[in-house]
């Protein structure tokens, strides 16, 4: 199973969303853009785990939910990043909350044994890979932010069906905030 930890999108913000990606998309030469259904933010990327991995994941997952309340996520720029500056985002303001459950599941994940990304954590919302804008300049932001209430974290597998990529969520566990962090 590939795996990884992320936040969901309702469906109410992923609309909101669909009028972001609608700016930016009619200038852009070329892209692969994400499905909506697909759209997420990345916590902590995992990789290729055996199923028999998922009783620990899910131990982790439920002690990372416990770390923090329910938060809202607040979208608001565009932005590219990559090797060739390729990838399409729209970016998120800082969030505390957000910033607590990666370095808990990192902590975690290294306790383990596991893998994960030790990159610094840069929350954003991938909307496109392999994106050149027309002008070489992505538009400027003129939404208003959209704000996605956060009340869970899933541990998410990636697949790919008929040729489509695919993500279905393998646990949730609602944020309580019950928890102390460990050091």
């Amino acid at each position: 199973m590939r795996l990884f930890f992320a936040i969901e999108i309702d469906e109410q913000t992923r609309a909101t969303l669909a009028q972001a990606v609608a700016i930016v998309r009619p200038q852009s030469k070329t892209g692969r853009w994400t499905r909506p259904e697909n759209l997420h933010v990345t916590v902590q990327f995992i990789g290729d785990l055996p199923d028999d991995s998922l009783d620990l994941l899910g131990a982790i997952l439920r002690r990372a939910a416990g770390s923090v309340r329910p938060f809202t996520l607040v979208f608001r720029e565009y932005g590219v990043f990559g090797s060739h500056a390729d990838v399409l985002w729209i970016g998120i303001e800082p969030a505390a909350p957000l910033f607590t459950l990666s370095s808990q599941i990192r902590m975690e994940l290294a306790r383990a044994g596991l893998p994960c990304d030790n990159r610094p954590y840069r929350p954003h919302l991938t909307i496109a890979r392999q994106v050149q804008p027309m002008t070489g300049r992505l538009p400027a932001w003129t939404l208003p932010s959209i704000c996605c209430p956060v009340k869970q974290i899933s541990l998410m597998e990636s697949m790919r069906c008929d040729g489509v990529l695919r993500y279905r969520a393998v646990l949730r566990a609602e944020l309580t905030g019950l928890q102390t962090v460990d050091p």
